[in-house]
């Protein structure tokens, strides 16, 4: 790390990879602040420039060695030290006036060779509809470009590298307990001297519109992590990163339940709505008798009655047992949930944060409401809207009822659903500005989890979740991909088209993943069956099935035993297929490496791969021993079958049927 007077500088060792003339850009209510550092006494701090001190704000940076030395933290704390509160409007880290390239490399000056990822590459969401692009890794852009700002919980990170990922820069989010990480670029034009037009890193105020700095505080914005890479496997892209937060942060991940235990959802493949105490128990005792691994059994919505199907908040509102279904649970839920616990398994029910405007709540309380930027209810579609959680009187209100649906009714575990867009649409403006909307989302994951008991689950659901990793400091699992449905062959591929930038990440380290259930449609061919079981299992996120496991043919029931037994969750998985990131992003090869003390290990088992054909034709799918670190020659075993299969001195290869998949356990 080189610190000029002009700009930070972060470059390589050999010159050919570095990012250049980094500068604070400040908008403050007493004017515009661009700060220029020098060195400090102390060799981790940047200190002040003249422009740091405009109108009376103090800035100081923050940068200390992580990882093992291969990253940078970086901070920015600003201290108001003048006698009247000051507002931020704005703050970014990046290129500002006329200075070199921020990105420099052996690229001629033209950048053509030049590549970047993020999340938003690959698939964004937008209610009500979802789109899809690709590659994940694509050029740069040529017009300007916003990554980060949509409503499906983005991976803080942006990836900056060259053609084939030999050199690169990760430049992701160390903490977000005060604002979100946006990047805006810009590829430059080739006559111009920088790569990029325009590059920033935003502190986003998203929902308040600043940061309000009283006279004689101190506010550390949330920090940067910056990384240098060379030579490392996209695979392993956020290694360092992932383990540099596990030190700062407290993440569910590494003791959620759901590393070893299965849940069962009761939505999909045909049940949907039709939620009914006695066809639940029926489901939940075949589960009880014949697939022990599953060790949660959550009801979906379905279980009120009241405008809109869905459950939503209003319905709890002013008396959350008023609209429950007498004819379908007459003992109440909290009966029902009884009757699941003496069948060993653990409650746990379906709500959204969703309230529906033509109500008793909002004629009683509009003032609860979110509103727009121009003043108006916050509306989603045409009915449906939020409450404020900056405001007590609306966060009260949800701690009365979570009381109620989780601790009356005797729940364990909740799937939270359709409450994203509640925290990051930027179309919004809190009822108390004052507060920032990450501080409001975690007072509002807060009181969920306060009605859970300390081993419970907490589920989030859509928007599809993307990968932040900020969510697991609250929530178990969330959800990475949109609904399976009935488990048609065109629901599969739907759902799994956004999971590739999240199947690489550490479950263990912060949270798991949730590409939702697996299960049968009895409808559908056995290889496209197996072939969601496969992908189930190789996901690596928690197991949760779904359907009417009672009127499954045997050979599902075993498939579903086999893929809920010995439960070892949350490791990476490699994408052994780099067209993936590339092109279209539907891996062929997937590949889990277990560690020495996991319990696969164990078991006997070192590594599962996994070979898909997504095609309507037969294709030949396979990998080199040494894609996959095999010996000569492999022992394998199908995962499905138990056949024992010997592969050669190439590697595993195989010419497979349309829509199928293979499961092979490698023997240690």
């Amino acid at each position: 790390m080189a610190i000029e007077k002009s700009g930070m500088c972060l470059a390589g060792t050999d010159g050919s990879f570095s990012l250049c003339n980094l500068r604070l850009r400040l908008r403050t209510s007493r004017g515009t602040a661009v700060v220029a550092y020098e060195r400090s006494e102390t060799q981790d701090t940047l200190s002040r420039g003249e422009a740091t001190v405009l109108n009376r704000l103090r800035v100081c940076t923050e940068v200390k060695p992580v990882a093992g030395g291969k990253a940078i933290s970086l901070f920015h704390t600003l201290e108001n030290i003048g006698e009247s509160p000051l507002w931020i409007h704005d703050a970014a880290t990046g290129q500002f006036g006329e200075d070199a390239a921020v990105l420099a490399g052996n690229t001629n000056g033209l950048g053509w060779d030049l590549r970047f990822a993020h999340t938003d590459n690959l698939r964004t969401e937008r209610y009500p509809h979802c789109q899809m692009e690709y590659p994940f890794l694509r050029m740069l852009p040529v017009v300007p470009t916003v990554l980060g700002a949509g409503e499906d919980q983005p991976f803080p990170a942006l990836y900056l590298c060259d053609e084939r990922s030999r050199k690169g820069l990760v430049i992701a989010a160390a903490s977000q307990e005060l604002n979100y990480l946006v990047f805006a670029m810009q590829k430059g034009a080739f006559v111009q001297k920088g790569l990029f037009d325009s590059f920033e890193i935003r502190h986003d105020f998203a929902q308040s519109g600043g940061l309000q700095i009283e006279a004689g505080a101190r506010v550390t914005l949330d920090g940067l992590y910056l990384q240098l890479t060379d030579g490392v496997d996209l695979n392993d892209l956020y290694v360092d990163y992932f383990a540099f937060l596990a030190e700062q942060h407290t993440f569910r991940g590494p003791r959620t339940p759901l590393l070893t235990e299965a849940m069962h959802c009761t939505w999909n493949y045909g049940v949907f709505a039709d939620q009914r105490q006695e066809p639940l128990l029926k489901t939940a005792r075949f589960i009880a008798d014949n697939v022990p691994g599953i060790k949660w059994f959550l009801m979906d919505a379905g279980y009120l009655t009241g405008k809109s199907a869905g459950t939503f908040l209003h319905c709890f509102y002013p008396d959350p047992n008023q609209h429950v279904r007498e004819e379908n649970f007459p003992n109440g839920i909290a009966g029902y949930a009884a009757e699941v616990r003496r069948l060993g398994l653990r409650p746990g029910i379906w709500w959204s944060p969703t309230v529906h405007v033509d109500s008793d709540l909002y004629r009683d309380h509009p003032d609860w409401f979110m509103r727009s930027t121009d003043g108006s209810i916050y509306l989603i579609g045409e009915k449906h809207a939020y409450l404020d959680y900056s405001h007590p009187a609306a966060l009260d209100f949800l701690d009365r009822t979570l009381a109620v649906i989780l601790g009356e009714w005797g729940m364990d575990a909740c799937k939270m659903d359709f409450w994203s867009q509640n925290f990051e649409d930027r179309d919004i403006r809190l009822h108390d500005p004052t507060q920032s909307v990450i501080q409001v989302r975690t007072r509002f994951f807060e009181t969920i989890r306060k009605h859970l008991p300390e081993d419970g689950i907490f589920m989030t659901c859509v928007a599809v979740g993307m990968g932040n990793p900020f969510i697991g400091q609250h929530a178990d699992t969330y959800r990475n991909t949109i609904d399976i449905g009935v488990g048609v062959w065109k629901e599969q591929i739907y759902n799994c088209a956004w999971a590739l930038p999240t199947l690489t990440l550490e479950g263990r380290k912060t949270f798991l993943l949730n590409n939702d259930s697996v299960g049968a449609n009895l409808e559908a061919p056995e290889n496209e069956n197996l072939f969601r079981f496969t992908w189930s299992f190789m996901h690596q996120g928690m197991i949760e099935t779904g359907g009417r496991m009672e009127e499954w043919p045997e050979i599902y029931v075993e498939a579903m035993r086999r893929c809920t037994s010995h439960i070892d969750r949350g490791h990476p998985v490699r994408c052994i297929d780099p067209r993936a990131f590339t092109g279209k992003p539907f891996p062929q090869v997937l590949m889990i490496d277990y560690p020495a003390d996991s319990s696969t290990r164990r078991r006997g088992v070192r590594k599962h791969i996994a070979l898909f054909n997504w095609d309507d034709s037969s294709q030949v799918v396979g990998a080199a021993n040494d894609q996959l670190g095999l010996e000569r020659e492999t022992q394998a075993r199908d995962f499905w079958t138990d056949e024992v299969r010997r592969f050669g001195a190439d590697g595993i290869c195989e010419l497979l049927p349309p829509r199928s998949a293979r499961l092979y356990e490698i023997l240690s």
